[in-house]
């Protein structure tokens, strides 16, 4: 065992495993909701058929989501405290 402290576990160097892909797709409500389903289909049909090389390989779909113009302008307000704290400026 690595002392957790010095060798946290988050970087630690995960093993390759070359049967599961993880594709990235952008993510968007509507027509695109269905894309998983469709994208499933495709591949069992041209890539999982009987003497395939890659017929193994798992796929596990990450979507990516947009992000909004609110997300840009969300900002925190500081704490009560420190807004009460502040010493008046001398201008």
């Amino acid at each position: 065992m690595k002392d957790p402290v010095r060798y946290p576990a988050v970087l630690q160097k995960k093993a390759w495993d070359k049967t599961v892909m993880y594709p990235a797709y952008l993510f968007q409500s509507g027509p695109m909701s269905t894309f998983s389903r469709q994208f499933f289909s495709w591949w069992k049909k041209h890539y999982q058929y009987p003497g395939s090389p890659v017929k193994n390989i798992k796929i596990r779909l990450k979507p990516k989501t947009n992000r909004a113009l609110a997300h840009f302008f969300i900002h925190k307000k500081p704490l009560q405290e420190m807004l009460t704290r502040m010493e008046p400026s001398n201008i």
